[in-house]
């Protein structure tokens, strides 16, 4: 059964409460507390004309998301070519990456859904599409109503355990890992060479080396692909015993 106006009042209501405190946990105030949680509303909650707002500041936050990773990339590797940004890159703002970082600062309280997407703060919880979407909306939102500076701030401190390798993208690979932090301690990238491919061609077996930092790895795997990504893992297991 559809909410009646009066229904969504008071859920309005409530989650302006819950923004309150989502608040305190980015250290922002927002000036239209209302306008947001309309932002904050999915399309599936509301048929009326702001049906599409949600999805509106959800474009809107991920080019504001894109523009402001994008820079952090851009000034902290000086020397890496335009490949290796759009690797990381990806992996920041993945789907993954943002639901869990919605799931780290309880974004799915303030979600308000309709009966088609579950209803409930336990189903946003569960979904990292509407996770994912959902924090886009707010960064959207933090932009509009408090300018890109506030934008940027929330976000430079909402991945800062990504961005400083505290914690890993699920698409930050090991070869990507190690050739930032080559590129943080030389100048020189990490080396692979192939030294054999054995077994029959359904059932290859790659073994490769990598240098890099005056160090050596080796890894094999079914691939020459898989075999340098072991092959970087090990090397930055060795790296983290120095």
């Amino acid at each position: 059964m559809a909410r009646n106006n009066t229904d969504k009042e008071n859920l309005f209501i409530h989650k302006i409460t819950q923004l309150n405190a989502l608040e305190k946990t980015l250290g922002i105030s927002f000036k239209d507390k209302k306008w947001v949680s309309q932002v904050l509303t999915h399309t599936s909650a509301l048929r009326t004309p702001h049906a599409t707002l949600f999805e509106r500041t959800e474009f809107l936050g991920d080019r504001v998301l894109g523009l402001v990773i994008s820079t952090h990339l851009y000034q902290k590797h000086k020397s890496s070519h335009e490949g290796f940004l759009s690797k990381r890159l990806a992996s920041f703002v993945c789907t993954q990456t943002l639901a869990a970082i919605a799931q780290d600062i309880a974004l799915h309280k303030v979600l308000v859904l309709g009966e088609s997407e579950g209803g409930d703060a336990q189903e946003s919880y569960d979904n990292i599409t509407v996770l994912a979407d959902t924090l886009e909306a707010l960064i959207g939102a933090i932009y509009m109503d408090l300018g890109l500076d506030v934008a940027r701030q929330v976000i430079l401190d909402l991945w800062a355990p990504y961005l400083s390798g505290m914690r890993q993208s699920p698409l930050h690979d090991a070869k990507s890992a190690l050739q930032e932090k080559a590129q943080e301690k030389s100048t020189t990238l990490p080396v692979y060479k192939l030294l054999s491919q054995t077994g029959p061609c359904h059932a290859p077996c790659f073994e490769v080396q990598v240098d890099a930092l005056n160090m050596q790895a080796t890894g094999s795997g079914p691939s020459k692909k898989q075999a340098e990504q072991e092959a970087a893992r090990l090397l930055l297991s060795q790296l983290k015993d120095h």
